[in-house]
């Protein structure tokens, strides 16, 4: 079963040897999470969760950043602005959750390759993925603690990767780590000193996955 590659808009597909990677592809936009591309990634997704030709799945951000959270734009302008009612916002916040909960549960390893910034819901798809690699640009934080938001949907994948007492730490400061940090706290499982040495941990981690499956 081939992979539709032309029918998204806010992400691009590459597929190549079993393996997909999928790029969150709205750079201008430092790949912030829209309803449109909650929805895009889903489809997507659920496509390849039953694709037995896929063996393993990368999840990266276009530009130069991971992902920078939800888009309050998107928000305001297709809810705020059009005085959503409660079922409708109930329902924006279920298919955010359904998302993460779609990346946790895939049955193909779900590797995240970090550039950038990776905050919010972009830290929370970090935190739902099975491997990390990271750059040592990379930043990581909760950052809707600093504008009164409750990391809900994200902080049970967040305590599962680095536990209790590092989770409530980063949430309640609203702490922003750089690569290091990152890797120090448990977030990100291999540094890489720069982009190249990232593809080439990459490269070394798919071959080791395909070859123990």
């Amino acid at each position: 079963m081939k992979i539709l590659r032309n029918q998204y808009e806010t992400i691009k597909l590459a597929e190549k040897d079993s393996w997909l990677t999928i790029w969150l592809d709205r750079p201008k936009a430092k790949n912030a999470l829209s309803d449109k591309m909650t929805q895009e990634l889903m489809q997507i997704l659920n496509e390849v969760a039953d694709n037995k030709t896929i063996r393993g799945l990368a999840l990266r951000g276009a530009g130069d950043c991971f992902c920078s959270g939800a888009d309050l734009k998107d928000f305001q302008n297709n809810f705020v602005l059009n005085n959503a009612t409660r079922e409708q916002i109930i329902e924006l916040s279920t298919r955010m959750a359904e998302l993460f909960k779609r990346i946790y549960t895939m049955p193909q390893p779900v590797i995240a390759l970090v550039e950038g910034a990776a905050f919010a819901g972009g830290f929370g798809i970090v935190c739902c993925s099975d491997v990390v690699l990271g750059t040592q640009n990379t930043k990581f934080s909760i950052s809707e603690t600093k504008i009164g938001l409750t990391p809900a949907q994200i902080a049970p994948y967040l305590v599962k990767r680095i536990g209790l007492r590092n989770a409530k730490k980063i949430i309640l400061l609203g702490t922003v780590l750089n690569g290091t940090q990152a890797y120090d706290f448990g977030v990100i499982d291999q540094l890489a000193k720069d982009k190249l040495d990232l593809e080439a941990q990459f490269a070394a981690l798919r071959k080791t996955l395909l070859e123990a499956r």
